[in-house]
């Protein structure tokens, strides 16, 4: 997963496209991307790339029947669409 300055919470992401926190960790157990942070009191958690999970939508065809997750997926791509091209400019 490359390195991206927007990360969010399982929590975060929940709320970002309107589905459960256990539709998350389902979606994890098939492949969506995350990365693993140490914490400072111990224990690991985990952190999400928007952009990134919505990609994986996008080429799983996961949440992508719910249309307000269909909507909250395209929303990052174009965002992260936009991001690039500023990037290279």
């Amino acid at each position: 997963m490359k390195k991206s300055a927007e990360y969010v919470t399982k929590r975060e992401l929940s709320e970002l496209i309107g589905v459960s926190k256990r539709t998350l960790t389902t979606w994890q157990q098939e492949g969506m991307p995350f990365e693993l942070e140490n914490q400072r009191h111990g224990g690991l958690v985990g952190r999400y790339d928007p952009a990134e999970v919505a990609l994986w939508l996008l080429e799983s065809g996961r949440g992508l029947f719910n249309p307000r997750v269909a909507e909250r997926v395209w929303e990052f791509v174009e965002a992260s669409a936009h991001t690039t091209e500023a990037d290279q400019s």
